[in-house]
């Protein structure tokens, strides 16, 4: 998974960029901004979620 390193003006990201399975999603993990592949859930309206 790799790490985002950021640098001001910007203190996090959050979010998705690009759409349908090609896209990446961005998030922050214990203060480091984190990016992922996104995976699309295959029941999204199951009880788990």
């Amino acid at each position: 998974m790799p790490l985002v390193q950021f640098q001001q003006p910007a203190g996090s990201f959050s979010g998705r960029l690009g759409s349908g399975t090609d896209s990446l999603v961005y998030y922050m993990l214990d203060g480091r901004g984190v990016a992922r592949q996104f995976t699309l859930p295959t029941q999204p309206n199951s009880t788990d979620q």
